[in-house]
C-alpha cells in the first residue's frame, strides 16, 4: 500500500449527540509508525457502552491543506461506513477524527480520537569513511522526522566513544559495519548504517594522493577516469580492493580511460596510475556492483 502524505495541519469536525442509552468510547489519542504494507486501523479499542444493535457508524474529518482543497474522511479512509476503517492515506502531523454512531432505536452518540503520524526520512547517501587501523572518525546519520527527543543505539558495541550518542568515535581495526536505531518519543524506530572500512598496512599509503579525477563517483555502470597531465608513453591502471589484491588492470596511452564495474562487486576500491611500477596518482572509488 502506498501512502500519499499530506503537509501541515488540520481543524477537523467535532460534533457530540447524545439520545438514549447510546455511549461510545475510542480510547486513548494513537500514533502511527511507518511499517511497510501493513494495514493502519483505525477505531480498534472503541467500545460502545450502550445502546440497541445493529449500529451504523460514520467517521468524519475536516482537513484544509496548504492548496486550500477541502479533505474529508473519504479521502484518508477506506470505507467511511465501517466500524474499523483502514486508514489508507495519511497527513503528516495530528488528524483529528470523529465517529458518529447510531443504533437500532435512532439513538447517536459520538466521540473523538488524534491519529498522530510524524514519518521518518533517510537521503540515499552512502555513508562510509576509510581509515587506517585505529584511527577515529565520527559516526553520523542522515535521518530526519519522527518526534523528538530521540534514543540513539549503534551496533556493535566495538571500539565506539559511546554507542547511546547520535556522533559518537569510532577507531576499529578491521572492517566495521554501524548499524543505528533511532526511537522516536512516539516508539517508532528508523534505522541508519555507516561503513567503516580499515587499510591493510600495504595499501594505506594510497590514500595519501588523490589526483585522478573519477566521473561518475559512485561508480554505476561506467564512468571515466582522468589524469591531472597529459600522458607520454604507455601506463596502467590497477583496480585494487580493500584487501590489497588487483583485481583488474587497464592498459592505456591515453590520459582519458573507460573504466567499467561489470563483474566488480560493490565496494570500496582504488584506482592507482602506474608508471614504470611506481605509482604517480590514486583515487578511492565506490562501486554500486550489478
Amino acid at each position: 500500500m502506498r501512502l500519499q502524505f499530506f503537509p501541515l495541519l488540520i481543524g477537523c469536525l467535532f460534533t457530540t449527540a447524545l439520545s438514549g442509552q447510546c455511549l461510545i468510547d475510542l480510547g486513548a489519542d494513537t500514533t502511527y509508525c511507518e511499517s511497510g504494507t501493513q494495514p493502519y486501523y483505525l477505531g480498534e479499542n472503541a467500545i460502545i457502552l450502550d445502546g440497541l444493535a445493529p449500529f451504523t457508524y460514520s467517521w468524519s474529518c475536516y482537513y484544509v491543506g496548504i492548496t486550500g482543497i477541502v479533505h474529508t474522511a473519504s479521502d484518508f479512509l477506506n470505507d467511511t461506513t465501517l466500524a474499523i476503517p483502514i486508514i489508507e492515506q495519511f497527513v503528516e502531523g495530528e488528524l483529528l477524527y470523529t465517529l458518529t454512531v447510531t443504533d437500532a432505536d435512532g439513538a447517536t452518540c459520538s466521540d473523538e480520537i488524534i491519529v498522530s503520524y510524524y514519518p521518518f526520512f533517510n537521503t540515499l547517501e552512502v555513508k562510509f569513511d576509510y581509515i587506517s587501523s585505529f584511527d577515529t572518525v565520527n559516526l553520523y546519520s542522515s535521518i530526519v522526522g519522527g518526534t523528538a527527543p530521540y534514543v540513539y543505539l549503534w551496533t556493535p558495541d566495538y571500539a565506539i566513544s559511546d554507542p547511546t550518542v547520535l556522533n559518537p568515535l569510532v577507531s576499529p581495526d578491521e572492517n566495521t559495519n554501524y548499524y543505528l536505531t533511532l526511537t522516536d518519543s512516539k516508539g517508532c524506530n528508523a534505522y541508519d548504517i555507516y561503513f567503516i572500512y580499515v587499510y591493510p598496512v600495504d595499501i594505506k599509503n594510497l590514500a595519501t594522493t588523490q589526483n585522478l579525477q573519477v566521473v561518475p563517483n559512485p561508480v554505476y555502470n561506467q564512468s571515466i577516469i582522468t589524469l591531472p597531465e597529459s600522458n607520454s608513453g604507455n601506463y596502467y591502471v590497477e583496480i585494487i580492493n580493500q584487501s590489497g589484491q588487483i583485481i583488474q588492470e587497464i592498459n592505456s596511452t591515453s590520459n582519458k580511460i573507460n573504466f567499467s564495474t561489470y563483474q566488480i562487486p560493490a565496494g570500496i576500491y582504488h584506482i592507482c596510475y602506474v608508471d614504470e611500477h611506481n605509482i604517480k596518482y590514486s583515487a578511492q572509488i565506490v562501486c554500486s556492483g550489478n
